[in-house]
């Protein structure tokens, strides 16, 4: 009996050795199928999540598919949520451009969602940069894009550290805070998220100057905008070359202002793009008339100039232009840098349209020359031939044009080649040539009559455009007839030649 143990047991070993194997080949049959079917699901027919492997089994093939699944998920809530605020920012463009929307209950849930809202009330705070001129001189495109973004992300910090706060851009220089509170007392003139940015700005007071406008405590999403719009008004009528201030809305006190509104910024900046000069110029007198028929001091016109005048800045700097690549870049330099502006409102208007039709000229030149003021020199060319018998001095012809005297000389002289002085005295001489020929008058009275009172500076001036003296052009016109019949009239380089 005891030899037959060792048998039994060898015998029931084979047997559970082979139910095993029989047990481990069906159940990985079963197991491995539907990880072969999800592997070949992950590959796909045309290339998937995995890629065909051979040193790597199909549990590995597994894993690694999987990781993918979730990478490719979270990349997908990623990109939702992207989806979710950038449907969330066009919605609220919309609700402060006075669009009405429908669906407010999904702009108010989206505003929960994505940005944490809880309360019901808002303020719209809006902070206004209005860049100085050398920030378009001294900057590029692309680091004036980049300070863009960065005033962004710090107006977005340094609101988020005091109140719940969404920050956009929906004008170009302007950021609009939608801030969620609880009553108006929460944000105003004098709260520490103002002192904190004043000292952050103050790093670059150079380039900029800033307004902040603060709009009315409004309940719901409907009384956005209307929180905005006073927001707006505060900023537009913000005190011009102030560093730093904050303005809070208060119907009974918001006054009336000469300041260019930003609607009006807009359709000037619209003009400039159209390219119509006569259109720009009947806008920009049209501007000035409007904001100066009920009588402004003249600091505030000054102020009023300065602004119609950086929209031309603006304007130039998105074409990768500035006002150093104008003629008058001196005279435009003195209104932008040192608000100085001539104190005759005709003179000044003229400056103003000589500024934007050069502007209109340079930035429509493929080439990118200097080729403008041809409105301007034919104006000069028409003075001079209208007053040439009177005293016409640069001083004179400047104070017509309403322009520098060294504008007029370096432009006129861009523009013909010729200094203005000399274009003066030739047309002049021309005058007095006509004279001397057809009349019988004394050199003197000729002189007196094309403006020149000095004989001896008529006859200088004769002999410089000529070569002789003005009895001697009279000779020799008299003399013309006998060059008909072959004989050569006698004039002084006929005899030097003989």
């Amino acid at each position: 009996m005891t030899s037959g143990i060792p048998r039994i047991t060898l015998i029931v070993c084979l047997v559970l050795l082979a139910v095993g194997i029989v047990l481990a080949l069906g159940l990985s049959k079963k197991i491995y199928k539907p990880i072969n079917s999800t592997v070949d699901a992950l590959r796909g027919q045309n290339g998937g999540i995995i890629e065909q492997d051979g040193r790597k089994n199909e549990l590995e093939l597994l894993r690694l598919g999987v990781d993918r699944l979730v990478e490719s998920q979270a990349q997908y809530r990623n990109q939702l949520n992207l989806y979710g605020r950038e449907y969330l920012e066009s919605a609220l463009r919309l609700l402060l451009s006075g669009a009405n929307l429908v669906k407010q209950q999904t702009l108010n849930q989206l505003m929960r969602e994505e940005l944490g809202f809880r309360e019901p009330n808002f303020v719209v705070c809006c902070v206004c940069f209005q860049f100085h001129p050398n920030y378009y001189m001294d900057l590029g495109e692309t680091q004036r894009r980049n300070v863009a973004e960065k005033l962004q992300k710090i107006l977005a910090s340094l609101f988020e550290e005091e109140i719940g706060c969404y920050v956009m851009e929906p004008r170009q220089n302007i950021y609009t805070c939608l801030i969620n509170c609880q009553e108006e007392a929460q944000i105003g003139e004098d709260s520490p998220v103002f002192r904190r940015m004043e000292e952050v700005l103050r790093y670059d007071f150079q380039y900029y100057d800033v307004a902040v406008g603060l709009g009315g405590l409004s309940y719901g999403v409907g009384g956005i905008r209307d929180s905005y719009r006073q927001a707006i008004t505060e900023v537009q009528n913000a005190q011009i070359g102030v560093f730093f201030q904050v303005r809070r809305y208060r119907a009974a006190l918001a006054p009336s202002s000469c300041h260019l509104l930003l609607e009006e910024q807009q359709k000037l900046m619209n003009a400039l793009k159209a390219g119509g000069e006569e259109q720009l110029l009947a806008l920009v007198g049209n501007l000035l008339e409007q904001k100066t028929r009920s009588g402004v001091s003249f600091e505030n016109y000054r102020y009023l100039y300065h602004q119609i005048m950086m929209v031309g800045v603006a304007y130039l700097s998105e074409r990768d232009k500035s006002v150093s690549d104008l003629s008058m870049a001196e005279e435009a330099g003195q209104v932008l840098f040192e608000m100085k502006i001539p104190e005759n409102p005709e003179a000044s208007r003229k400056l103003l349209e000589a500024f934007f039709s050069e502007v209109l000229e340079l930035c429509a030149n493929p080439e990118g020359q200097r080729s403008s003021g041809l409105a301007l020199v034919e104006g000069i060319q028409d003075y001079v031939e209208q007053h040439y018998s009177q005293q016409l001095g640069l001083d004179a012809v400047a104070e017509k044009m309403g322009v520098s005297v060294k504008y007029v000389s370096r432009v006129f002289k861009q523009r013909t080649g010729k200094n203005l002085t000399d274009y003066i005295n030739e047309f002049r001489i021309q005058k007095a040539k006509e004279l001397l020929t057809h009349t019988d008058r004394k050199v003197m009275e000729i002189a007196a009559e094309v403006g020149i009172e000095n004989r001896t500076t008529f006859l200088r001036v004769f002999k410089k455009c000529e070569g002789i003296s003005p009895n001697e052009y009279r000779n020799l016109k008299r003399t013309e007839p006998a060059a008909v019949s072959g004989t050569p009239p006698q004039t002084d380089e006929n005899r030097k030649e003989e």
